[in-house]
């Protein structure tokens, strides 16, 4: 074979002897017919100097490392990436998978060997919202997935088969947030207009809209029984609902637009996040004002209680996050590292955790006790639009408007995993409750990858 456009410098059959590919030094493969070595398929791997490739027992994956040191998964049918792997801090010398196709190997001029495990090559894409989808939530059940999208609609999906169960919402308008109650029965979502909407989920019949606000509601959420809703809008109030009779019971007056309404975890207290960059706790029976969590100097993006109530956490547009004293609204400490706005957090399961996330691109894990730093995530190359810890606090799932989901091993601040979405801006993305897959959103199609 000529004409290969670069020196080659790797390549192999696939197990059914149907085609074989080429890896060159200009980072470019190639693939042929074993038949009669006509070309099929040819891209750039963006890998640099030396690719070193193998196929996958199953003929449908390549595995490709560069000089570079990232390793890089492909659909062998088409060309396309499926995953980038990061971890050797030097070139790849040889690439291989084992006999099942499960895991992956990998030696390096870095005087190491590694194992990974083999992403999903193909993920099973869910289809149906014609905009952006914006959020994604999953029930209690861990069996179904819901999504709120652009198009003004949330959806409900059959986690397993990608089916569609209902379709909640108005496709004239902008989806902002749905959530469901703690028993996965009912649905709360907010769109660009003032009105909330209360949904039961397998049917998708609309039980009542709830109205008031003059203004974008952009947060929603159920109390831990259910019982009630607060909303959060951009017309300056919070507003508590009784859920039975979709009744106003209370309105938290704020001097600016509130960007987040949350409960505490026994549904007594309500922390909202205000455009005039102040936290606020309310006693959620007769909405008295409790506490006022000045010390931003910026717009807060974000409000929560911690798991076990005590604290709060917020972060703004001033760069920060802060921890709260909850039972007296006095500051822990200032989260301070972030070179752009941190616009939103997390906790590890047991509470011992949290991570912030930035426009930065990076997301850091502080101690939620003492406030230190622990670690430092890079890699992403835009704001972080998600973040969800592992049941065990020693991995985290994060999303990027770059448009790429990352798995990471926290500890060593290593990026285990590289998804990359078809389509550019990963809005969202979640685990299973198992933890066995990652599921993300991209533009309007959602996909779940196997095999994390």
């Amino acid at each position: 074979i000529e004409d290969l456009g670069g020196r080659p410098c790797s390549g192999g059959f696939s197990p059914d002897n149907l085609r074989f590919a080429v890896g060159c030094i200009d980072g470019h493969v190639s693939v042929y017919s074993a038949a009669d070595a006509m070309p099929l398929l040819d891209w750039s791997t963006d890998h640099r100097g030396s690719v070193h490739l193998s196929y996958a027992p199953n003929s449908l994956q390549i595995v490709s490392g560069g000089q570079e040191g990232s390793v890089r998964l492909w659909n062998a049918e088409n060309g396309e990436l499926i995953s980038v792997l990061s971890g050797h801090s030097k070139g790849i010398l040889n690439a291989g998978f084992s006999p099942d196709g499960t895991r992956m190997v990998t030696a390096s001029t870095d005087d190491t060997a590694k194992i990974w495990k083999t992403p999903l090559a193909s993920p099973a894409q869910f289809a149906g919202h014609t905009k952006a989808i914006i959020y994604l939530s999953l029930a209690s059940d861990g069996k179904r997935l819901l999504s709120a999208s652009s198009d003004g609609t949330a959806r409900l999906w059959n986690l397993s088969t990608g089916e569609a169960l209902s379709v909640m919402g108005d496709p004239d308008n902008r989806a902002y947030s749905a959530k469901f109650n703690a028993d996965g029965t009912r649905i709360v979502t907010s769109n660009n207009t003032s009105a909330v909407q209360l949904w039961e989920p397998q049917s998708g019949q609309l039980l009542n809209t709830l109205q008031g606000h003059s203004g974008t509601v952009s947060s929603v959420g159920f109390n831990p029984d259910g019982a009630r809703v607060v909303s959060a809008s951009s017309d300056g109030t919070a507003r508590v609902w009784d859920v039975s009779t979709g009744t106003e019971v209370l309105q938290l007056k704020h001097p600016g637009g509130v960007n987040q309404a949350a409960f505490d975890p026994q549904g007594q207290r309500i922390v909202t996040a205000c455009g005039d960059g102040t936290g606020r706790i309310w006693e959620a029976q007769k909405g008295e004002l409790l506490f006022s969590l000045t010390g931003h100097t910026g717009p807060l993006t974000f409000a929560c209680f911690t798991p076990d109530g005590a604290g709060v956490v917020t972060t703004s547009e001033d760069n920060t996050a802060r921890i709260w004293n909850a039972e007296d609204g006095s500051e822990r400490t200032t989260l301070r590292g972030h070179t752009q706005a941190v616009t939103g957090a997390a906790f590890s399961r047991d509470a011992r955790l949290l991570g912030t996330r930035s426009f930065d691109g990076s997301v850091r894990i502080w101690n939620l006790a003492t406030g230190a730093l622990l670690h430092t995530l890079r890699g992403h190359t835009f704001g972080i639009t998600t973040l969800e810890f592992s049941r065990d606090g020693t991995r985290l799932l994060t999303a990027a408007s770059s448009g790429e989901a990352k798995w990471w091993d926290i500890e060593s601040e290593t990026e285990l995993v590289a998804l990359l979405p078809r389509y550019p801006e990963c809005r969202w993305a979640l685990l299973t409750q198992d933890e066995t897959s990652i599921v993300t959103a991209s533009e309007n199609v959602i996909e779940v990858w196997q095999g994390v």
